[in-house]
């Protein structure tokens, strides 16, 4: 099934302009800033990564997908071993309820995969970090790290959380 799905999915360029364009500049900020933050140890890593693959379920009008594929696209961009495809959601929902531990389906979802295209592990939405934060009581951080998130500056997080699953 999700062999299957892979070969369905669209690259990155095509996931930009998946809307007509209307989101282009905004995801390319956000690979810059993804770029930008990249520091020379996480670098390292980036570049020892074996040939893995991904799937992200996700859709360009969302937030959260503009920012985490342009941090997993700038990954690729140091390292080609690092292969994705993009697929929506919207058409996919069965199955990513189905990959889920919550059985959601949140975008965007990454998911890696073993040699056998079977699940070997999961990001969903956004860093850990900001998560935490937002599940908290503290109203005024859940507003400066969602403010801070959308700005880019958790780019890191998510690289280094995106790493943990190759």
């Amino acid at each position: 099934m999700l062999k299957e799905l892979y070969s369905q999915g669209h690259d990155f360029d095509t996931f930009m302009n998946g809307d007509g364009g209307e989101h282009v500049d905004k995801v390319l900020d956000f690979l810059k800033l993804s770029s930008e933050a990249i520091t020379d140890s996480v670098k390292d890593k980036i570049m020892a990564v074996k040939p893995v693959h991904m799937i992200v379920f996700g859709e360009v009008w969302c937030p959260d997908c503009m920012i985490n594929m342009a941090a997993l696209e700038a990954m690729c961009k140091l390292n080609s071993n690092i292969q994705y495809t993009i697929v929506k959601r919207d058409s996919n929902e069965e199955v990513l309820k189905s990959i889920t531990p919550d059985h959601s389906a949140k975008i965007p979802t990454f998911v890696s995969l073993s040699e056998n295209y079977e699940v070997k592990g999961l990001f969903l939405e956004k860093p850990r970090v900001v998560k935490e934060v937002e599940a908290g009581d503290n109203q005024v951080d859940r507003i400066v790290v969602k403010r801070d998130y959308r700005n880019g500056k958790y780019l890191l997080n998510a690289i280094e959380e995106l790493l943990e699953l190759l």
